[in-house]
């Protein structure tokens, strides 16, 4: 996957469940590349694409699909990526993935609710995020990366970049977390206690 572009002019996409890592991950990538992070959601709060709700800013996903959002030299992150930047915008994308049971760890830290841990667990199993990357952006323009055990974000920004020099071959369909389960009782039963 070798990009023609000058790396000062790439639309780089990062995108994953909550909790994959796409925050700190697209700061260190802004760090090696020089290239600006841009975040889909402080986006809409300072632009109002949504409204507050029980603490929480839901953003209005319609129209910020509407927002023409200057993508040249910059990483656009969000879990809302694949359902608000068209495929024309980007020239790569990163999809963060991570292990249910890791993520109910960090949820659990960030003070996340039984049923947001529940409806974002259930998206990272069910491959959500990355199966409507792959219907955006088609296989040619995305890689997964898998951040269950890195503890170094560093570590796969420098994969991802990598990846879109071509120096490593970008990857699809690295995890399955329900063909973990399913290989035995004992899996099956860890994976269904973590949407506990």
């Amino acid at each position: 996957m070798r990009h023609p572009k000058k790396l000062e002019c790439m639309r780089i996409g990062l995108t994953g469940s909550p909790g994959t890592g796409k925050k700190t991950v697209g700061a260190e990538l802004s760090k090696i590349t020089g290239l600006e992070p841009v975040s889909l959601n402080d986006f809409a709060i300072r632009n109002r694409i949504g409204k507050w709700s029980h603490g929480e800013f839901v953003v209005d996903i319609e129209r910020l699909g509407k927002e023409r959002l200057d993508t040249r030299g910059k990483i656009i992150y969000g879990h809302l990526l694949p359902y608000v930047i068209p495929s024309h915008s980007l020239d790569f994308v990163a999809i963060l993935r991570c292990s249910p049971k890791v993520l109910r760890r960090r949820y659990i830290s960030r003070g996340y609710s039984s049923s947001k841990m529940e409806e974002n667990i259930e998206a990272e199993l069910l491959d959500i995020i990355s199966f409507k990357c792959l219907e955006s952006y088609r296989k040619e323009k995305v890689a997964e990366f898998d951040t269950t055990r890195s503890r170094l974000p560093h570590n796969v920004a420098r994969k991802v970049l990598d990846t879109i020099r071509g120096q490593i071959p970008a990857r699809y369909g690295i995890v399955s977390w329900t063909r973990d389960a399913s290989r035995s009782s004992k899996n099956l039963r860890t994976m269904l206690h973590s949407m506990e």
